[in-house]
Formats: structure tokens, sequence, C-alpha cells
């Protein structure tokens, strides 16, 4: 049977951040959660089909009651684990995990922390203003984001950045290469803004033509040379017609609602006759179904995109109230 290289599970809905661009429509109302017995039988499957890599996402990982759980699971059977997360788990202060916390994720079997981005140090009142909520005692999100890196960092734990750019920031990816690099950060994923969830309705994260053409010459450029490892996601790769510099890997995503898809860009698309669930099929059983495995991706063509096919999270509005004194922002999307 093929082999399975990478599993990401969608842990949760719930975040303590409400960004504007949130493309699984996450915020801090939300409580929807994976049953953690499903989660375990996913991993195990997962391992069974020679799975070593497993991205544990949402939502905010760190808001999932049994995170612990899972991470002490993937180092016993061997599997390395990597969470992307903004670096707070409070949903009340917004604060960033202190470095003993990050400590204890990594005794735990944590390997990576990957942290999103959305401008450079210069231009950090963009990045809040994605942001949108204020963190208690902190200068801005923007700090916070900056202290979770480096503590997590400093507590032997992977860090990679991934910057999702738009038409005010895409000049800036070589100041945010040397600012990533500075912060000890790995590697430096150059992303696609997709058109799901909040960014579908607010376009908050949009890149245009001639924006464009900057980002892609900077990221050429950076590819070429720079003091951090650069990674282009496969859709700008695809757009920009270049081979993609990693190998297509065999995948399975899990969503909060236990939906599997093959693709991360496509994995809200509605327009599919059935998703494969977790909840009602073992994932070595989904796995097993080659017609399923081998279809092509529906984000491929980008058909139902253009159409307005995509959909928000299931149970997951874009809309949420938020209380007017914790925006960075008066906006809210």
């Amino acid at each position: 049977m093929t082999r399975l290289d990478l599993l990401q599970i969608d842990l949760t809905d719930e975040c303590p951040l409400f960004c504007s661009h949130c493309s699984n429509s996450s915020g801090p109302q939300l409580e929807s959660a994976l049953r953690y017995s499903v989660v375990e039988e996913a991993v195990l499957d997962a391992a069974h089909l020679g799975c070593q890599d497993i991205t544990l996402s949402g939502g905010e990982p760190l808001r999932y009651a049994d995170l612990s759980r899972i991470l002490a699971l993937c180092r016993k059977l061997g599997m390395n684990s990597t969470i992307f997360t903004t670096g707070v788990r409070d949903k009340n202060t917004r604060l960033p995990l202190r470095g003993s916390e990050w400590e204890e994720l990594k005794t735990l079997g944590l390997n990576t922390a990957v942290f999103s981005v959305y401008s450079g140090p210069a231009n950090r009142e963009f990045h809040n203003r994605i942001v949108r909520l204020r963190p208690l005692g902190m200068q801005d999100a923007f700090e916070v984001n900056e202290l979770g890196i480096l503590r997590a960092r400093n507590a032997g734990i992977v860090v990679e950045l991934q910057f999702v750019p738009s038409d005010e920031t895409c000049h800036e990816l070589p100041a945010i290469a040397v600012w990533a690099a500075k912060l000890g950060a790995s590697r430096l994923h150059i992303q696609y803004p997709t058109d799901q969830g909040r960014n579908q309705h607010s376009a908050t994260l949009v890149v245009s033509a001639g924006p464009e053409t900057i980002l892609r010459e900077n990221a050429f450029a950076l590819s070429s040379g720079s003091d951090i490892r650069i990674h282009i996601s496969r859709l700008w790769c695809s757009k920009w017609g270049i081979e993609s510099e990693t190998p297509q890997r065999t995948q399975i995503i899990v969503r909060s609602d236990g939906a599997v898809s093959l693709c991360n860009a496509c994995k809200y698309i509605v327009e599919q006759v059935r998703h494969p669930n977790i909840y009602r099929q073992a994932l070595r059983h989904i796995w097993k179904d080659e017609k399923w495995r081998n279809a092509p991706c529906e984000c491929a063509t980008h058909s139902n995109r253009q159409s307005g096919q995509s959909s928000v999270a299931p149970g997951s509005s874009d809309m949420h109230t938020v209380r007017a004194n914790d925006l960075l922002t008066s906006r809210v999307e």
C-alpha cells in the first residue's frame, strides 16, 4: 500500500486570537474540538501506514485539552510532531507561553513550532491590524509573536515562520527574512493567501499583479542566497510556473469536524459529493480507498474557488461578537 508521509489534524476551532484573514474562521468564542479517542486512533493508524510526521493545527492547538497526550503518543511512536501556533494559550490575557511551558512541550516530544507573520518589524502595525486582539500588559500583538518565537527556540524547539503576504507587504520579504534569521528561525515559508474562511469575505490578505511581481523577484533572490532557508508554497510555485523545491508528499488533512481531505487549500470546498470522516471510518480504511486517494486535487484547477464554492468551517461563522476594547482596530470583518 502507498505510504502516508504526513498527517495534519486541525484539533480545534478555538483560538485566543481573531485574525481577520483566518482560513479556518477560528476564534475565542468557538469551543468545538475533535474527541481525543478519535484522534488517538487516527495517529495510531497513520503510524501503521508508515507516517513519521504529524502536524497539529487548529484553531490554536495549545487550546486543545489533550495536546500533551497526543505529543507523548507521537514521541512513543517515533513520529516527528509540529504545531502551527500563535504561541498563545490564554484567551483572556493573550500573552505568550512562558519559557517553562515551551520546555514542557519539548519534553513531551514537540519537535517544531510554526508561527505566522504578516509583516516585518518596521511595519508591525499591519501585523497588529490582522491579529486585531490586544494582549494585556504588552506593547502589541507583534511583540507577543516575536517573544513566542524566541521562547520556543530557546526551549530547544525548531522554529519556522510562515509569511502570508498582501499587497502592502510583498516588498517586505527581504526584511522579514533578515528578521527571521536573527530570531533563530530555521526556515521561512512564503505562503499563498487563500480565499477561505474570513479572508474569503474580507479579502484582508490579497496579492495583485504588481506586488506579486515584487514578491516573486524577492523570493527567487532569497532562494539563491539568504541567511535562512526559504520555502515557496506549492500554490505559488504552480502560479509562477516553477517546480516545487520539495517533492509532493502523500498526506491526509483532518478538519476539526473529522472530515478528511488531501489538501489544505481545498479542505473547505463544499462541492465534493462526499467527505470521508474519521468519526465514521477509520483512517487506515480511508487511506486504502485508492479511488479517493488518487483523485485529482480539488484546488488544482481553481475552478471551485473562482465560482465561489469554498466555505468557512462548519459551524464557524465569519461573524462573532468581540469586545470593542479588545480590538487593535475598530474594524471587525
